[in-house]
């Protein structure tokens, strides 16, 4: 099948992507990044948005950096980009070895980290990732930005408390001590399918006791 008719607007900044989310948002406008979920859903005419607001020439949202203990992941990074082992320490060799179960190659050449939780499907890793961590979503909008706990971002499946008007800046995960130890099961049919069920656990060891335990089940 084809997509229903549609704009697409280019932004080049930030400012210009959440203005023109804010004219388009009652009428269905969407922000797309990668798009490896959005899209498909368009040509099954299972989503019809009007508007499509291109983010991927801001250049505010690129890539990642690490702030105030907390690895902070803007929204056009690529899944991809995780599973290089570019970032060091145990969050980032977290990310690297979850980021290999994510579809296949070319899909994670193009989808994105923070499409994925915006998303909030419950099949996607980021997402358990993202809950298990206790991670933060930074929403941003023309009326400010608002820091939402991952506790209080995901609703239920495909919905979260992101406001049709706010766009998904970015979502940062703590940086887990490098005593930390982690562990991530998936089980699919296929390599690559849906998962049908996963499990990431991350612990510390300190005098033969486990401490800072978080186990999260998807």
């Amino acid at each position: 099948m084809k997509t229903a008719p549609f704009e697409c607007f280019v932004a080049t900044s930030l400012a210009d992507a959440i203005q023109k989310l804010a004219e388009t948002a009652d009428e269905g406008g969407r922000i797309i990044a990668g798009g490896q979920s959005l899209i498909p859903m368009m040509a099954l005419r299972v989503a019809y948005p009007p508007y499509l607001i291109d983010i991927n020439q801001v250049a505010e949202l690129q890539g990642t950096n690490q702030e105030n203990g907390r690895l902070k992941i803007r929204a056009v990074t690529r899944h991809s980009s995780l599973e290089r082992g570019l970032l060091a320490g145990t969050t980032g060799k977290l990310l690297e070895a979850v980021a290999l179960y994510i579809a296949h190659h070319p899909i994670r050449e193009r989808g994105t980290f923070c499409g994925s939780v915006a998303n909030s499907d419950p099949s996607s890793e980021w997402c358990l990732v993202t809950a298990t961590l206790d991670g933060e979503i930074e929403a941003v909008s023309v009326h400010g930005t608002r820091l939402i706990p991952a506790a209080s971002f995901f609703i239920s499946i495909m919905t979260t408390s992101l406001e049709p008007n706010e766009l998904l800046a970015s979502v940062s995960l703590p940086l887990l001590p490098e005593t930390t130890k982690f562990g991530f099961s998936e089980f699919n049919r296929r390599a690559g399918d849906f998962a049908m069920a996963m499990s990431l656990a991350t612990l510390e060891l300190k005098g033969g006791l486990l401490t800072n335990v978080r186990l999260g089940v998807g």
